[in-house]
Order: structure tokens, then C-alpha cells, then sequence
């Protein structure tokens, strides 16, 4: 009896499976082993912040926080830092995946991503890859062409949240939606997974399946790309008693917000101003952040607190997509000086790792402005002024004796 119930029930139940089933494997595999075939790929993501996501000191700082401070809260933390843990297919999961971050599989096996509120924001199918390449085929696994690992979607799908209070704590994923690279189909994916193999910043191309993508995926914390994001140029004009840096800083290829992510991220701008011996006669700081506070308006400045306790955005002074601002950094002048230089140099600062509660700072753009003809002095304006109206008068002259 039990042979003929197995031999009708066991084909009805494979055959009333999702089609993933069929495809062999049916669980979320640990990122290892992709490495025997994707070497290059594994590695460049094993070094990266997205395999960290889940140990990284600083995270398990802030969970713990969020955890004591609202229990139950720090579940939505781990849709994202731990993503094949929470969603449906979790019992699915591989032993090996524990602890893996925003592992290989998870990423490969979505099959669609929305943008709202409601957790968990990715539907998977475990089995079957999904990635770029159009009749893409394998040995070793199912293999299917699927758009949405190019989208921005995908990414925004973790990089884009508001807390209870309906404020965004991050909000890159809306930066870009409101920037001119969502019109001309620059994804995210476009600039932050670099290929590997040749001298390359940032390419604003479609992946090619010869140079796969780098999966490092650098951000912020690169120096090289927040360096290739910014032009930076000025100039001083000296006056008796101050001197004015004048400054136009360029976003020109960032696609969000700079900085972006967490607002704890913050830019500094340093200038200083020397003499022509070197000696320094100011020093000035800016700094460009997004500043979230409580319902005091206290600022806020832990990651635990920003989710928790939010309220309002205090302030956002940070450099938009393609936007160009000048920026004047005055300095008092005891005496009149004949010749000065100036250095300003741009860093980003977020939060250590691994050394908190302290911060690292990642220098990325410096520049030297040598004393010029834009430095002068009131007495050389207004003796540039009378020549001028003196050459305008003789020449005046001149041409009324001429018509005599």
C-alpha cells in the first residue's frame, strides 16, 4: 500500500514545485563555492562592505543599541545586513551562508525588488542564477538573463530607508532618482561595480561579459572614486586688511548626494592661507553633511540614535549631482601682504570600523593656489583705476583734436 501511495503522491509533489526546484539546487549556497569559477569576482567581494555587512564592528554596535532601545526593532536591520536570513526561503539557507553579509547568492537569485516600507523588499527563487549576460550558460548551475541585476532598483531596495517617524536616514536611493542619471539610464551598478584587469575609474558603460565586474564595490570609503567625482578650482583676492579663497567645488560625477549613505558620513573642507615664507596665517574648516535631530531639536550623531529618535532633517548642506557651488573662506589680515598661497584640501569622515567610537577621515582632493594676478591690494585698485580713467581722457582728448 505504502509503494503505490509513494508512487502517485511523490510525482504530484514534484510536479506542483516551483520550477527552481528542478534546477538542483533548491537553498542559498555559501559564497565560496562561486569561487571555483568566479576566483576574481569572489575575491574582490570578500574584501568588500557588503560581505562584512552583518560582523562590522560599528553594525553590531549600533544592532545591539537599536535592540535594547526598541526590542523586536532590530529585525529590519537584518533584511539587509544579513538578507538570506530573513527572507521567506531562510530554512532554505545553507550552513555555510551564516554570517556571509549580502552574500553572491541572495543578489543572484532575486527576481524582483520593491521600494516601500514593507519587509522583506526582495523576492527570490534560490537555484537558478540570475546575472547580465543575455544566454548566459553554466556547468555548474541553471543560468538566466535577468535586467534587474543592472537596475537601480535592486541596490535602492537596501539603500533607501525611513525610520518610525517617517524620516529618511538613508535616502541615496532617492538622491538618484532625482538626478539627471536616472533620465539618461546611468544606473547605480554602472559607476560602483568597476572592472577589474585594466586602468579604469569610472565607466559609464554596460558590463561587458569579458571584464567582469569588480565586486569590491567601491564607495566613499575609495579614495580614487570620490577623487574622480569632484573638480575643485580658485583663486585669492587680497585686500588691505583680509584675503578672500575663492572656491568652486564641482560635483561632476557623483550620481547622489555627496556625501551619501548614514548621515553620520560627513566632507570636510580645510583651507589655510600661508605667507610667501610658509608661514601660516589662517586656518578654516566647512563641513558638508546631512544633520538629523530629536523632537528637541538636539542633533543627533550615533546611527542608533538617527533610527531611533529622529524627528526632522536640522540641516543638509551636501553637494547635489552636477551641482557647482562657489564657496568664499575669508581670512583678517593684520598688514598688507605682497604674496600668499593658499592649500584646501577635501576629506570624507565616517565612522571607524574598528576603532569606534572614533572616526576615520580619507583624504581625497587637495589643491595649492599660488599667489596670481587676482591678488590685489587697495592701493594697486585704485591706482589701476586712475590710469585707466587718465588712458580714457588722453585718448578722449586726442581724438577730439583730431576732428579739429
Amino acid at each position: 500500500m505504502r509503494r503505490i501511495l509513494s508512487s502517485i503522491v511523490l510525482p504530484f509533489i514534484v510536479l506542483t514545485l516551483p520550477p527552481v526546484f528542478a534546477y538542483g539546487s533548491i537553498s542559498y549556497e555559501p559564497s565560496g563555492s562561486c569561487a571555483d569559477c568566479h576566483v576574481d569576482i569572489y575575491n574582490s567581494w570578500k574584501g568588500s562592505r557588503h560581505a562584512a555587512s552583518l560582523v562590522n564592528p560599528l553594525f553590531r554596535k549600533s544592532l545591539d543599541q537599536i535592540r535594547q532601545g526598541e526590542p523586536g526593532s532590530g529585525g529590519k536591520c537584518l533584511f539587509c545586513h544579513e538578507p538570506s536570513a530573513t527572507a521567506p526561503e531562510a530554512p532554505l539557507r545553507a550552513e555555510g551562508t551564516v554570517r556571509e553579509g549580502v552574500t553572491c547568492d541572495f543578489c543572484h537569485t532575486v527576481y524582483a525588488a520593491r521600494i516601500s516600507d514593507q519587509f522583506p523588499r526582495f523576492l527570490n527563487r534560490p537555484g537558478t542564477k540570475r546575472g547580465p549576460l543575455e544566454g548566459a550558460k553554466s556547468t555548474h548551475h541553471e543560468a538566466a538573463y535577468w535586467p534587474l541585476i543592472q537596475d537601480a532598483k535592486l541596490c535602492a531596495g537596501c539603500h533607501e530607508l525611513n525610520n518610525p517617524h517617517n524620516v529618511g536616514i538613508l535616502t541615496t536611493g532617492s538622491e538618484w532618482r532625482e538626478s539627471i542619471y536616472r533620465d539618461e539610464g546611468v544606473q547605480c551598478q554602472n559607476c560602483h561595480f568597476l572592472k577589474p584587469y585594466r586602468e579604469v575609474t569610472l565607466l559609464r558603460k554596460k558590463l561587458a561579459a569579458d571584464e567582469p565586474p569588480d565586486h569590491g564595490v567601491c564607495g566613499g570609503h575609495v579614495p580614487m572614486f570620490l577623487e574622480e567625482a569632484f573638480r575643485m578650482s580658485g583663486y585669492i583676492v587680497a585686500l588691505d586688511d583680509r584675503a578672500c579663497v575663492e572656491l568652486e567645488i564641482y560635483n561632476d560625477m557623483g550620481g547622489h548626494k555627496l556625501p551619501t549613505g548614514m548621515p553620520t558620513h560627513r566632507m570636510i573642507l580645510k583651507t589655510r592661507l600661508f605667507d610667501e615664507r610658509g608661514f601660516i596665517l589662517g586656518e578654516r574648516e566647512v563641513t558638508f553633511a546631512r544633520v538629523l535631530a530629536d523632537e528637541t531639536g538636539a542633533p543627533l550623531d550615533s546611527p542608533e540614535d538617527m533610527f531611533l529618535r529622529a524627528t526632522r532633517v536640522l540641516s543638509d548642506n551636501r553637494f547635489a549631482p552636477k551641482e557647482k557651488r562657489k564657496i568664499s573662506i575669508a581670512f583678517p589680515l593684520e598688514k598688507e601682504r605682497e604674496r600668499m598661497f593658499a592649500t584646501v584640501s577635501l576629506s570624507y569622515e565616517l565612522p571607524s570600523k574598528t576603532n569606534i567610537p572614533a572616526t576615520e577621515t580619507i583624504g581625497f582632493k587637495n589643491i595649492i593656489i599660488p599667489h596670481n594676478i587676482w591678488q590685489f591690494t587697495t592701493g594697486r585698485l585704485l591706482a589701476l583705476f586712475i590710469i585707466i580713467i587718465a588712458a580714457l581722457t588722453i585718448y578722449v582728448a586726442f581724438r577730439r583734436a583730431k576732428l579739429m
